[in-house]
Parts: structure tokens; C-alpha cells; sequence
């Protein structure tokens, strides 16, 4: 097919074109990790592996549908409820990694504003 044809030159003249982005996808992974532990009221105990997302346990006083609203209506960052994902998804939310860490690093900012203003109150 022409995909597959495109597909294959691209591959051929940028051969370090994966690994570079796998190389910046675990620099996501690790910052994110790092800095969902940072966070009080969050927890993450194994970095995400596989895949572009992460799924931190919520350690605060709201439920993570109430969390995640909040979180999109007072500091404009939206990530997914974990109990969209099944029963065992509450009390979790998932947020993917793959902007770039000055984008991530604003979203944690936000994200860590209102677990402080959660735990506050």
C-alpha cells in the first residue's frame, strides 16, 4: 500500500527516529513517576511500563470523579476518572505522558494545587 511504501523510506532515512522516541517516552515515564510521588494525596508505586499512561491512586477525601471535575473545571488540566475503567479503577485517575515535560510539568503544578487545596479543607 502507498502507507506502507511512504513507511519504509521514512524508516530508511531516519533510522534513529525510534529510538528517539523511545528515548523521550522514558524521560516521560520517569518524570511522571517522579513527580505523581512528589505529590501528597497522590500515590504511583511502579512506574507505567508499555504504555503512555499513568494510574495513580487517589489518597484524599473525594472520589476520583469528583477529583477529576474538579480538576478540570478550577485548574484546567483533564485527565480520565478511574472508575470509567471498572470497579477496580476507583479512587484512581489515569493521565497520559506524552507532552512535553515543561507541559507535564505545568499539569503536575496544577494537579498538586488542588490536591493542597483538597487536603486543606
Amino acid at each position: 500500500t502507498p502507507l506502507q511504501v511512504a513507511l519504509a523510506r521514512f524508516a530508511t532515512r531516519r533510522p534513529d527516529f525510534l529510538e528517539e522516541v523511545k528515548r523521550k517516552m522514558d524521560e516521560r515515564r520517569r518524570f511522571t513517576s517522579k513527580r505523581l510521588n512528589e505529590i501528597e494525596g497522590l500515590s504511583l508505586p511502579s512506574a507505567p511500563k508499555g504504555t503512555f499512561y499513568a494510574f495513580p491512586r487517589l489518597e484524599l477525601q473525594v472520589d476520583d470523579e469528583e477529583f477529576a471535575r474538579r480538576l478540570l473545571v478550577e485548574e484546567k488540566v483533564l485527565v480520565a476518572c478511574g472508575s470509567g475503567f471498572g470497579p477496580a479503577g476507583a479512587g484512581h485517575i489515569r493521565l497520559v505522558y506524552l507532552p512535553p515535560i515543561d507541559e507535564l510539568e505545568e499539569a503536575f503544578t496544577r494537579i498538586e494545587r488542588l490536591t493542597k487545596r483538597l487536603k486543606a479543607s
